[in-house]
């Protein structure tokens, strides 16, 4: 018989659609071979082409939830994405400091799919207080990264003063060093050999693999898939940098996979339950 599958817990929104929130994780970790679960912060109204409303949860609930699945299952690892309240915020760190939860990755949703901000600046100084200290892996868009460092929402390059601007912030926010890394989702043109890659940095260095860049309408949840997918790797592992790697290359082929699909009239989901 098989060993039993790492479990991994995510907390974030609900997509009635299925392609951003939970259920991209959810689907990301059982074709990675995981027990996914999941507590929910938020139930939207949306689909691939409107952003139609939202109703959050308290964080009470979602305390609860968290208690429930940790006292029980526990977890090999924990991914956040939309949380949206700094209440919610703290309630997760709680979580993750009662259950002694090492493998953290936190997705900071704070933009929109216009890029613009949806929360108030508190929800910012939540993350910066309370998740990333605990975090193993931050993954911010490239615009979130941006905001995060600079409070702008033009995305982050990789210029000299970026660099310094990062190095600083790294410094500031992230006491365990080495055993944390920011990931850089798409950074084009980051070395002369390379056009296009995700990568990471570690408060010294920065680390790269290079991607083709796709022409693809069906993106959405690439970044939920990405993160989702470094949780599973990190679990089944425990080996950070690799973890990276092997997400990086999941996503673009879950991006490759279904650059025809029409599934709907906007943007539709990356093909994340068929990239194992």
């Amino acid at each position: 018989m098989p060993d039993s599958p790492k479990k991994i817990l995510t907390v974030g929104g609900w997509d009635p659609c299925g392609t951003y929130g939970v259920a991209a994780d959810i689907k990301t970790f059982a074709t990675l071979g995981c027990h996914g679960m999941a507590a929910l912060s938020v139930a939207t109204v949306q689909n691939s082409q409107n952003w139609l409303g939202a109703d959050f949860f308290s964080a009470d609930f979602v305390a609860d939830q968290l208690e429930a699945i940790l006292s029980d299952y526990g977890t090999d690892a924990l991914k956040t994405g939309f949380l949206g309240q700094e209440e919610i915020i703290g309630v997760v760190a709680e979580k993750i400091k009662k259950y002694g939860i090492s493998r953290v990755i936190v997705d900071p949703v704070v933009l929109n799919g216009s890029g613009e901000v949806m929360f108030k600046a508190g929800v910012k100084e939540a993350y910066e207080t309370y998740l990333f200290p605990l975090a193993t892996v931050v993954t911010p868009n490239l615009s979130e990264l941006s905001y995060f460092l600079t409070g702008e929402t033009l995305p982050w390059t990789l210029s000299d003063a970026s660099k310094k601007n990062l190095a600083a912030y790294y410094q500031a926010h992230f006491p365990y060093r080495k055993q944390q890394l920011i990931t850089l989702k798409g950074v084009r043109n980051p070395q002369p050999e390379i056009t296009f890659a995700d990568g990471w940095f570690d408060g010294q260095s920065f680390s790269f693999t290079a991607k083709e860049a796709l022409n693809s309408s069906n993106l959405g949840g690439s970044g939920d898939t990405f993160s989702a997918a470094i949780t599973a790797y990190l679990a089944i592992t425990g080996e950070l940098e690799p973890s990276i790697k092997a997400a990086s290359q999941f996503t673009h082929k879950a991006i490759q996979n279904a650059t025809n699909w029409k599934l709907a009239h906007g943007q539709g989901p990356t093909a994340n339950f068929l990239s194992g």
